[in-house]
């Protein structure tokens, strides 16, 4: 299903107090916890969503690219913002103040929808990278998040860290697997960071991995 965005905010915008907010690259939007006020739309950007764990490190859970909503989960559970958000990128934002579901039945039905398709498409993708964190060693995932990240956001300059963050690992794991990935080809070894050659080459890398 998709919507039409202009026409979602117009008929939002009606009765709904919408702020235009810009963030400066990793600027903080929420943090995890703070009592939630609404959700947004990214208009511009890229956005990242992460985890703190108890012993300090950081995991980026989730992207968001131009166009996507974030921070809806809360207003179904009528929960505080579970994770913190911050921008990767400077990014436009719109920041819609509504509290209860009811407000988007009664103004904006088709955006309701839309957004509990998306909390139950996401809830599939974490069960999916939680069964990959128990089943696969760390190569595999590296392999996914640089397949995910650099697939839906190939001029993003993703670092070592940030792989690492996404796939569960550690940032020197990521830094030594991707010497190896350069040595037979699947990086491109003339770029000292990380630089997919070809996205299905590594997809079938992953499979080789998996089989052996």
């Amino acid at each position: 299903m998709t919507i039409e965005l202009e026409t979602v905010v117009k008929q939002l915008s009606i009765n709904t107090k919408v702020h235009q907010d810009s963030y400066e690259k990793n600027q903080l939007i929420y943090r995890a916890n703070e009592g939630a006020s609404g959700f947004y739309l990214l208009r511009s950007g890229m956005v990242g969503l992460y985890k703190n764990t108890e012993a300090g490190k950081e995991h980026l859970i989730r992207v968001y690219g131009k166009g996507e909503f974030f921070g809806y989960r809360s207003l179904f559970s009528q929960e505080p913002y579970h994770l913190t958000t911050r921008s990767l990128t400077p990014s436009n934002v719109s920041h819609f103040h509504v509290c209860r579901i009811e407000e988007l039945y009664l103004n904006t039905p088709e955006l309701l929808n839309f957004l509990v398709k998306s909390v139950c498409r996401e809830l599939g993708e974490a069960e999916s990278r939680l069964s990959n964190i128990a089943g696969f060693g760390a190569k595999v995932r590296v392999l996914d998040s640089i397949v995910d990240l650099f697939g839906r956001f190939a001029d993003y300059p993703w670092t070592a860290r940030e792989i690492a963050e996404h796939s569960g690992t550690e940032t020197q794991t990521v830094i030594r697997f991707c010497r190896l990935l350069k040595d037979n080809g699947l990086l491109d070894p003339k770029i000292r960071g990380i630089a997919p050659i070809n996205l299905h080459d590594l997809t079938l890398f992953r499979t080789e991995l998996v089989n052996r």
